[in-house]
């Protein structure tokens, strides 16, 4: 953040939101709720700040009270991820797509509004004392890593997501299925050695930063129960 050389618009804001969130002298924030829309078919993920039983249980919480939500477990944690989440070791980011950047889709908004107060419900149980009861285990996806699209020697892209891996974040791929195709028509297959769940799949935002998917591993977490 004191990185003088950062200047563009998002260095900036992100800037004047630490600035905000984490000033001097003073505790910070004690959760975050960072809203996300994405163009992958990632239906609700949420992205939790930290592994924290406090969060897992939350998470836990969540998914049971709304069976469509998923959990995903980044690969980085701490402040030196590149979040807003990381500003804080409680809270979370929501991920609600498939949806059009700049577009407004009401039955999305209204998903995302009832997730937003039933984790306030959560926190204001918590702060009086009264937590509410959560199930003893937990679906997770734990990120492993992330693939970029095929590129020749300048970076130009050379493939597509594959038409039958696309749409199809959070089900199986299994070594040697389809992953891209290239512009010639050449079908590409997944070259690891085990099933892995990708997300993020052809997540528009992702293209500059060279990933075409996240891969995941499906895991079940067994918690303590409040």
């Amino acid at each position: 953040m004191s990185n003088p050389d950062l200047m563009g618009y998002e260095d900036r804001r992100a800037k004047e939101i630490w600035a905000q969130l984490c000033p001097k002298d003073q505790h910070g924030a004690d959760a975050i709720l960072d809203l996300h829309s994405t163009t992958a078919n990632m239906g609700l993920t949420i992205l939790p700040s930290s592994k924290h039983p406090f969060n897992l249980q939350l998470l836990a919480y969540l998914s049971e009270i709304d069976p469509s939500v998923r959990v995903c477990l980044g690969e980085h944690y701490g402040n030196d991820a590149p979040m807003l989440r990381s500003l804080s070791a409680f809270g979370c980011t929501i991920e609600v797509g498939p949806i059009a950047q700049g577009v407004v889709n009401a039955r999305q908004l209204q998903q995302t509004e009832m997730l937003v107060h039933a984790i306030l419900d959560y926190l204001d149980a918590q702060n009086r004392g009264k937590p509410l009861p959560t199930p003893s285990h937990l679906t997770v996806y734990q990120a492993i890593g992330s693939i970029d699209y095929p590129r020749n020697s300048v970076g130009e892209l050379q493939a597509a997501i594959h038409p039958q891996l696309q749409f199809k974040d959070y089900e199986p791929l299994h070594p040697g299925e389809p992953m891209f195709l290239t512009f010639t028509g050449e079908s590409l297959p997944y070259p690891g050695e085990s099933t892995v769940f990708p997300v993020f799949i052809n997540e528009a935002a992702y293209y500059e930063k060279h990933i075409a998917m996240v891969l995941t591993e499906k895991q079940q977490l067994q918690l303590e129960t409040a």
